[in-house]
Parts: C-alpha cells; sequence; structure tokens
C-alpha cells in the first residue's frame, strides 16, 4: 500500500468509526470530535480516546484509558497489532464495557 492508499483507508476508518458511534450513541454519553485525523472520545467518568493516523509509520495509532496504547497496521483488509488484536473490536468491546453503547 502507498501513503496516498494508507491515508486514504486510514482516514476512512476513522470517520466510519466516528459516525457509527455518533448513530449508536442515542443517551449521549460520548463526546466524539473528529478533526484533522485525530478522533476524539471522551467517556463519562472523564477518560479519553486519542486515536490518529501516523502517516511514517502507516499505522493507526490509539491512546486507550482502558487498554494504553496500540499501533494497529492494514492488513487483508483490517487493522491489527503486531499480536493479531484487532482496532475495530477493541474499541467496540471497551467502549460497550465502559458505557453500554453498542457499535
Amino acid at each position: 500500500m502507498n501513503s496516498t492508499q494508507f491515508k486514504q483507508m486510514a482516514d476512512e476508518t476513522l470517520q466510519n468509526l466516528s459516525d457509527s458511534l455518533e448513530e449508536a450513541d442515542t443517551d449521549y454519553q460520548l463526546d466524539v470530535d473528529l478533526l484533522d485525523g485525530i478522533l476524539n472520545i471522551e467517556l463519562p467518568d472523564g477518560g479519553q480516546y486519542v486515536i490518529n493516523r501516523h502517516d511514517a509509520s502507516m499505522q493507526i495509532w490509539l491512546s486507550s484509558p482502558i487498554s494504553g496504547a496500540g499501533h494497529f497496521s492494514y492488513n487483508n483488509g483490517t487493522w491489527l497489532t503486531s499480536d493479531g488484536r484487532n482496532f475495530i473490536d477493541t474499541i467496540k468491546d471497551e467502549i460497550k464495557n465502559a458505557t453500554g453503547v453498542v457499535i
């Protein structure tokens, strides 16, 4: 994947996640903000996710108040860590466990 393809895939992933969170959060528990390729998600308890595209490494970087840091590379249609952790599954599980919001 070249850098243009990476940027497109990463931006699409972040936009889709942002849209899904806002649609699923019918009780307005989350503060979701996507700006300039950085997705911030604030939980009701004050915990905050910061998710961004890291161009130099061609990864999505996650800072989670629950699982800590993660670096996800695009592989066969999904974003995975080097140990196989799936980006979308990680976010879905953590948000559901923290707030009850099902993405």
